[in-house]
């Protein structure tokens, strides 16, 4: 069950890269971060006036308030590397957040790591190297974003899953982080502001359903399954990223890019995959 919440949340997330990539064609940055907590925030109202509704009560506001802002940090870095890279190397180089998630949850949660994990990390980042596109690495200001909002996602992943340790309900994480999102979001605005035209408040408006969308089933996933079982399963968001990104702009992938991505995504399932129990055979 937890994986197919994943493989769902990562073709929602390939779509919220998607539409980033359409609002951030013309407006700031900060702009189409906070339009993306805002209609996150409108997409929750059926959940919150429902018949079953989100009891919003809860002993855990540090812990929703450390999950919020390791998340905005990720998003706005996330969201700079996909208005300047091609869409597919934005978010290969944002999905080295599971070669990070052990090292984090060994931090927070005191979660065991292996030399399995570190090898398996050293191979991710060589693999980080190879990511390329057109007119700019991996090592340029947009591709060490995309590496930074790794890191910041990566603590905000553990987070949800010290939250659901905590016994918070998915959709009390999801609010909260919607909110809270919101609410800083909205303090730089005036010095940013650009209204956006009516392609733009299209693809803002689908940023926020979507992104919603995905946290919801990511913290679902997240919640039934280990944070390195459920990575694991996130991956498939790269190809998903790639395809998008050929169907709408025309991005072609060079070969070093397949490297690269490819390296990254082995060394990823196998720092996240749990050591199996040896057979009996064996």
């Amino acid at each position: 069950i937890g994986a197919l919440y994943m493989t769902a949340a990562s073709v929602a997330m390939a779509l919220v890269g998607t539409s980033v990539k359409w609002a951030t064609d013309g407006l700031p940055a900060p702009v189409v971060v906070f339009f993306r907590n805002f209609f996150g925030l409108v997409a929750l109202v059926p959940w919150l006036i429902g018949p079953s509704g989100i009891p919003l009560r809860t002993p855990h506001l540090r812990l929703h308030l450390l999950r919020c802002l390791f998340g905005l940090c990720a998003m706005n870095t996330y969201f700079y590397a996909i208005s300047q890279l091609h869409l597919a190397g934005a978010v290969a180089l944002n999905f080295t957040s599971p070669l990070w998630i052990p090292f984090v949850a060994w931090l927070w949660l005191r979660e065991p790591i292996t030399r399995r994990v570190i090898a398996a990390s050293a191979i991710g980042l060589a693999g980080v190297w190879f990511i390329r596109t057109p007119g700019v690495s991996a090592l340029s200001l947009a591709g060490l974003s995309g590496l930074l909002s790794a890191l910041f996602a990566s603590a905000a992943l553990v987070g949800v899953r010290r939250l659901t340790l905590a016994g918070e309900p998915t959709g009390r994480i999801v609010f909260y982080f919607a909110f809270g999102s919101a609410l800083l979001t909205a303090l730089p605005l005036p010095w940013f502001w650009k209204t956006p035209d009516t392609r733009q408040w299209l693809a803002l408006a689908l940023t926020g359903a979507l992104a919603s969308i995905a946290q919801f089933l990511l913290s679902r996933g997240f919640a039934r399954a280990p944070a390195g079982v459920a990575a694991v399963f996130y991956y498939g968001t790269v190809p998903a990223a790639a395809f998008f990104g050929w169907l709408f702009w025309g991005e072609v992938l060079t070969a070093d890019f397949a490297l690269g991505a490819g390296l990254i995504c082995a060394a990823g399932i196998a720092a996240s995959w749990p050591a199996g129990k040896k057979s009996a055979a064996a």
